[in-house]
C-alpha cells in the first residue's frame, strides 16, 4: 500500500514544448541590435577622438601660422629697413659720384702742376749733383735757370717760394769764381808739347859754345885748348844747395818725368783736386828752374806760363744750393698728399656706407 501510494502522489511532468522560430528571430535580432549598439559607442568613441585630435592639430597650425605670420611681419620690416637703406645707399654713392667727377675735373690742373714740380725737382738734384761731382757751377747756373722756367709757366702764386729759393741759390752761384777748365787743359797741353824744346842741346844745363870766330882765328892753341877746358867745366854760385846736373843721356828720363807730372797735373785738373794740379806744376817748375837755361826765352816763357797756371785755384768753394730743393720737395709731398685725400675722401664714404648696409642686412633666423 505504501509503494501504491508513493506511486499515487508522484506526477510525471508535462513534456515541453517544442521553440517556435519565431524566438530565435527575436534573439538574433536582439543580438544585432545590440552588436550595433556596441559598433555605435565604438564609432562615435573613435570619432570624437579623431575630432579631438583634429581640433588640436588645428590649434598647432593656427599656432605655427601665427608664428610664420610674426616671421613674415619681421622679415617684411627688415625687407623695408633694406629697401630704404639700399635707397639712401644709391642717392648717397650718386652723391659722392658726383662729387668725385667734380673733384676729378680740377684734377687735371693739380696732376699738370704736380708733373711740373717733379720736372723742376730733377732738374733742381741734377744741379746739385753737377756742381758737387764735377764743380761745374755754370752748368748747375744753367739747370737753375731752366727748373725756375719750368715754374713759371704754371702761373700759380703757391709755386713763389721755390723760385725765390731758386733766385737765392743763383745768386750765390754767381759768386763762385769761374774756371775755365778746359782753357787751363789745353795750356797745360801746350806745355807738354814745348817739352821737348826744353831739353835741346842748346837749352839743357851744359857749357855755351858760341865762340867768335874771328877771335878763335887769332887765338893761341894754348887759348883754344883753356876753351875747351872751360866748356867741361862751368862754376856757377847758388844761394842754396843743388843737386849734381844731370848728364846728356838722362835727356830722355828728364823729358818723360816732365811730361808725366804734366799729365798728373791735367787728371788733377779734371778732377778737381787742386793739391794734386799745384803739386804736379810745382814739381815741374823746379825740374825745368833747376835742369834748363832759365836765361833762354823759351824756358823762361814755359816756367811764366807754369807760374801762373800755378797761381790759378781751380777748386773754389762752392756754396749749398740745396735749400732750394728741400722746398720743391715739401711742396710736392703737399700736392700728393692733397691728390690722395681728394681721390681716396669718395672710396672711404662709399666704404662706410656699405659696411651700414651689411650691417642691416642681417637677418635673424
Amino acid at each position: 500500500m505504501t509503494d501504491t501510494a508513493t506511486d499515487a502522489t508522484y506526477t510525471t511532468p508535462a513534456p515541453v514544448a517544442a521553440r517556435s522560430p519565431a524566438s530565435w528571430f527575436t534573439r538574433a535580432a536582439l543580438l544585432l541590435l545590440f552588436l550595433f549598439n556596441v559598433a555605435t559607442v565604438a564609432g562615435g568613441v573613435w570619432l570624437w577622438r579623431q575630432l579631438d585630435l583634429a581640433d588640436q592639430q588645428q590649434a598647432a597650425l593656427q599656432d605655427t601660422l601665427k608664428q610664420q605670420a610674426t616671421q613674415t611681419d619681421a622679415l617684411k620690416g627688415q625687407l623695408e629697413e633694406q629697401t630704404a637703406s639700399a635707397r639712401r645707399f644709391r642717392q648717397q654713392t650718386t652723391d659722392i659720384l658726383k662729387e668725385t667727377s667734380e673733384k676729378l675735373r680740377g684734377l687735371d690742373r693739380i696732376d699738370t702742376s704736380y708733373w711740373r714740380l717733379a720736372e723742376a725737382e730733377f732738374l733742381l738734384k741734377q744741379a746739385h749733383q753737377r756742381l758737387f761731382i764735377t764743380r761745374d757751377a755754370d752748368t748747375a747756373d744753367l739747370l737753375l735757370a731752366s727748373a725756375d722756367g719750368a715754374l713759371m709757366q704754371q702761373k700759380d702764386p703757391g709755386l713763389l717760394p721755390i723760385r725765390s729759393a731758386i733766385a737765392n741759390d743763383r745768386a750765390e752761384l754767381r759768386k763762385v769764381p769761374r774756371v775755365d777748365h778746359d782753357g787751363i787743359y789745353l795750356r797745360l797741353q801746350a806745355l807738354s808739347s814745348q817739352v821737348g824744346m826744353l831739353t835741346s842741346d842748346n837749352r839743357f844745363l851744359q857749357a855755351s859754345e858760341e865762340t867768335d870766330a874771328t877771335g878763335e882765328a887769332e887765338k893761341s892753341y894754348t887759348d883754344t885748348l883753356w876753351q875747351h877746358l872751360l866748356s867741361i867745366v862751368r862754376i856757377r854760385h847758388y844761394d842754396q844747395p843743388v843737386e849734381p846736373l844731370l848728364p846728356p843721356e838722362q835727356q830722355l828720363y828728364f823729358s818723360q818725368n816732365l811730361q808725366l807730372a804734366l799729365v798728373q797735373a791735367q787728371l788733377g785738373l779734371l778732377q778737381s783736386q787742386q793739391e794734386t794740379y799745384a803739386s804736379n806744376l810745382g814739381r815741374a817748375f823746379a825740374w825745368v828752374n833747376q835742369y834748363c837755361q832759365t836765361s833762354d826765352p823759351v824756358v823762361a816763357a814755359w816756367l811764366a806760363e807754369t807760374q801762373e797756371l800755378m797761381r790759378i785755384n781751380i777748386a773754389p768753394d762752392m756754396p749749398d744750393i740745396s735749400g732750394s730743393l728741400r722746398v720743391v720737395q715739401k711742396l710736392i709731398e703737399q700736392r700728393a698728399d692733397d691728390i690722395r685725400r681728394a681721390l681716396m675722401l669718395g672710396d672711404e664714404d662709399v666704404t662706410d656706407e656699405t659696411d651700414n648696409s651689411a650691417d642691416a642686412a642681417e637677418v635673424t633666423p
